[in-house]
């Protein structure tokens, strides 16, 4: 019976991380032959992802993001305030795998997967939801030619405020329109580039400097 590698990975998840263990679920997914196929964080961009949330501890957060779950596990685990919550968004084809992932790892009550088309209604209704006007902490790692879009969409829908972070996954992807929109408006946001211990990986960390 053919297995698609995203069944694969739950499968593998299930046999060789036990039930609620974050670590062990990292670990795992660090160890799945296919990642790579998957878009899977590697794990230097995972630590600079876990790094960030843990500097700016969000309350609120929102990723926009194709990579089956394992960055809203990263996301969420590092998410320390009473009550916090995540918004996951994935394209309809991850969604069944996001949850299975994040449920494994004990984290479903923590981390809201929805389907990725509906943007403005979700992002609204899980504000209104948790009793915030703004997101925190946003997770762009999904379709390079939706990342300006997405973010110019976002902000005009009045869910960034000051203080949001946005973080960017800009490695290896063709995001110039975006990268240029960062440097082109310094006075809307402030933007740094987290680079990983090895050197290997980056990402881009831009802070929201006005309501």
């Amino acid at each position: 019976m053919f297995m698609s590698a995203k069944s694969k990975l739950v499968t593998h998840i299930k046999q060789t991380a036990e039930e609620n263990d974050v670590q062990k679920v990292l670990e795992a997914i660090d160890k799945f032959p296919d990642k790579k196929s998957l878009y899977i964080l590697t794990e230097d961009l995972g630590s600079i992802l876990d790094k960030v949330v843990e500097k700016f501890d969000p309350k609120v957060a929102l990723e926009l993001g194709i990579t089956c779950g394992c960055s809203a596990i990263r996301i969420a685990n590092k998410m320390a305030k009473p009550n916090s919550k995540l918004l996951s968004l994935q394209p309809k084809q991850g969604v069944d795998t996001a949850k299975n992932v994040i449920q494994w790892a004990g984290l479903d009550k923590k981390v809201d997967v929805q389907t990725l088309n509906e943007l403005g209604d979700h992002v609204t209704k899980f504000l209104n939801d948790n009793g915030a006007r703004c997101f925190d902490f946003i997770f762009i790692d999904h379709y390079p030619n939706r990342y300006l879009q997405d973010l110019l969409f976002l902000q005009k829908k009045g869910v960034l405020g000051k203080g949001t972070v946005i973080v960017a996954n800009t490695m290896g992807y063709r995001v110039y329109d975006y990268l240029k929109h960062l440097k082109d408006h310094p006075e809307e946001l402030q933007t740094e580039t987290y680079k990983s211990e090895s050197g290997s990986a980056n990402m881009t960390v831009s802070v929201c400097i006005v309501d």
